[in-house]
């Protein structure tokens, strides 16, 4: 996942388990390598040091996403290695400047997952990557607002 996978594998089809994901969501630390610094992003909490770096380039939003572990599914470390490539090809083809991530689980029952945070990416450009990828969801920055999780389309409807 952006941490947008997080959990065991369980389709998200009850309001109970999308509950739980976002939860397991909320939790997660997110953090950026950007030039000259790491920083470090959680959902619901501005940032000022994350503000300013996005100023500095430029761009007034961000997505932090990955392509580890689809809709939850732990795959095998080569497979995921495999999909972060694709990602990153990806992402460089499209023309889009990315710092990388990494989105940890605090109470490590869930392995890291490098990601991106995609500079100038805001939600309404994050929907083609989330399906692309087979990702439950993604992280979009988009200041002066908090940092906000943003579920795969066909999650929306099951809130």
């Amino acid at each position: 996942m952006a941490s947008n996978s997080r959990g065991d594998g369980t389709p998200i089809d009850t309001p109970e388990t999308k509950v739980a994901l976002t939860r397991a969501y909320a939790a997660t630390h997110y953090r950026i390598e950007a030039p000259g610094q790491t920083l470090f992003l959680r959902i619901g909490q501005r940032d000022p040091r994350l503000e300013a770096a996005l100023q500095a380039q430029g761009v007034s939003r961000a997505s932090l996403l990955t392509a580890w572990n689809p809709r939850s599914h732990l795959v095998p470390e080569p497979e995921n290695r495999a999909r972060q490539a694709r990602l990153e090809r990806d992402l460089a083809q499209a023309g889009w400047h990315c710092w990388p991530t990494v989105h940890r689980d605090p109470a490590g029952h869930w392995p890291d997952e490098p990601g991106y945070c995609v500079l100038g990416m805001g939600a309404s450009e994050l929907d083609a990557w989330l399906v692309g990828f087979d990702q439950n969801a993604a992280v979009t920055v988009e200041p002066p607002s908090v940092p906000q999780l943003v579920w795969h389309p066909a999650l929306r409807t099951t809130d």
